[in-house]
């Protein structure tokens, strides 16, 4: 069913298009009036970062057609987490450094201030890079597509299961001595339990990969997942939560979500069924009527964090819900810490660690180097970068956000240029998707994509789990395409 922009605005999609006019003008004048009443500029800072949360939901509305995972509309979702965890930070917490021995020399205004302006900036360039570029046409070829091997993709993805489940059981018995629940009873952190194990975690995530090649293997016969699929989910992501891998859990579900979405809603990858009555009237839904699963997401997020939160804390799911913060539910997509770091990055980089100018991407690649082969090998990520100068003898990290990855190669000027990289690669991502909707592989590589870079952006701890799932995907896809073509060559070398 192909996705086709109307002739003529429906009046809900008016409606909701004026709405948003009416919210973003509202936010922006009471930042700035309240900012002048206090003498303060982190009104209209906040307010500022909500009305650039709100453009792509205008301009998506206004073009007739609402997609609730349009690369921007879906980092729009970040953008207003980190408006409510600035909010936070600065109206409902004590207004200074949280990191114990941050030691930072910044006034706590001044470092919000800048951090604050310069977000303005970095999304206002992203959203211009992201509405300006049009990105050139790009058909995959034929030869990729997956289906008529379903049979060949369900074995594989089940045989990484199973191959990931027995790395998952000897990475747990190596580092918990045969008692799982050590990892719930210690203070010592999950970074430190799984350090220098990375070729053991590798293989655990086969699981995960292994059930999205089995999902792609209904797909491609455009059937809805079996029982057993639906069974086998949460005991998997109860899996990858228990190896301490909370941001992988967020993947998985991103990227069903967007397969889910693009199939059983805008008829993607084929799935036209008009023998199903679900699936006619999922796709016979208007599509600004979309925004409307919004809070079924948010719930069911809601349901896992307060959850974490009870294992994490030892303590019991009531325990968690009664000590929920709202605000730290809405803004569960970003640390709150996020602006703390940055500051820190920014009195880090130059003077005690030089601008890297791109080659700390390069880091992304060495982190598949072993450090027992090579035990001088660099940190890998920003936020590591940052702990070890900060805290030396702490464990974990203290990611920057979005810009530090930016920051750290070239400063501000960085920051701009990253934005413009940045909002190019989404929407020619995104045109891809459209050109190729046919395609389940273009699909699954689109979920893929924005299941790493929208949350975290162009991070290396992103762009490092975004490798490890392409090269433990890669064989599987090798050896289904492969076998498709061997097929082929035999069926055209029987004499006629």
């Amino acid at each position: 069913m192909a996705d086709r922009t109307p002739a003529h605005e429906s009046r809900r999609a008016r409606l909701l298009l004026y709405a948003l006019v009416v919210v973003i003008i509202a936010v922006t004048v009471a930042g700035a009036v309240i900012a002048w009443v206090e003498w303060s500029p982190f009104p209209l800072i906040a307010g500022l970062l909500l009305s650039l949360a709100g453009i792509p939901w205008l301009l998506s509305a206004r073009s007739g057609r609402f997609d609730l995972f349009e690369p921007m509309v879906f980092k729009s979702l970040f953008i207003f987490m980190l408006a409510i965890a600035y909010i936070q930070r600065l109206y409902y917490e004590p207004r200074e450094y949280t990191i114990d021995g941050l030691g930072l020399s910044t006034p706590f205004e001044a470092g919000f201030t800048t951090v604050g302006v310069l977000y303005i900036v970095y999304f206002a360039v992203l959203l211009g890079a992201y509405y300006l570029y049009r990105p050139p046409t790009i058909s995959l070829p034929q030869r990729l597509s997956i289906r008529g091997r379903e049979t060949v993709l369900r074995r594989i993805g089940l045989g990484y299961i199973a191959v990931g489940l027995v790395g998952y059981a000897y990475l747990l018995w190596v580092v918990t001595a045969g008692n799982p629940l050590l990892l719930y009873t210690t203070s010592v952190s999950r970074s430190q339990f799984f350090e220098g194990l990375g070729p053991l975690i590798l293989i655990a995530n086969m699981t995960y990969i292994g059930y999205f090649l089995w999902i792609l293997a209904t797909m491609s016969r455009r059937e809805l997942p079996s029982a057993a699929q639906i069974l086998t989910l949460p005991v998997i992501l109860g899996l990858i939560s228990l190896l301490g891998g909370r941001a992988a859990v967020v993947r998985i579900g991103i990227v069903l979500a967007i397969l889910g979405y693009y199939a059983a809603l805008r008829g993607f990858a084929g799935y036209d069924r008009s023998d199903n009555p679900v699936f006619m009237f999922a796709q016979r839904l208007h599509p600004t009527a979309h925004f409307l699963l919004l809070p079924v997401f948010w719930a069911v997020a809601s349901v896992f964090l307060i959850g974490a939160q009870a294992a994490r804390s030892d303590g019991s799911p009531i325990t968690a819900l009664r000590s929920v913060d709202p605000l730290r539910i809405v803004s569960a997509g970003v640390h709150n810490d996020t602006f703390d770091n940055m500051i820190a990055l920014m009195e880090m980089v130059p003077a005690e660690m030089g601008y890297q100018y791109g080659t700390f991407y390069l880091r992304v690649i060495m982190n598949f180097i072993p450090r027992a082969i090579w035990s001088e090998k660099p940190v890998s990520t920003e936020g590591g970068v940052i702990r070890r100068w900060v805290i030396p003898d702490g464990s974990g990290g203290l990611p920057p956000g979005d810009m530090g990855s930016f920051y750290i190669n070239a400063g501000i000027p960085g920051i701009v240029i990253g934005a413009i990289i940045y909002g190019v690669l989404l929407k020619l991502t995104y045109w891809t998707l459209y050109q190729n909707r046919n395609s389940l592989l273009a699909l699954f590589a689109f979920a893929l994509v924005m299941a790493h870079l929208i949350p975290y952006g162009l991070v290396n701890n992103a762009l490092i789990a975004f490798l490890e799932d392409v090269v433990l995907l890669l064989p599987a896809f090798a050896v289904v395409l492969l076998t498709k073509r061997s097929q082929r060559m035999s069926g055209s070398s029987v004499p006629r």
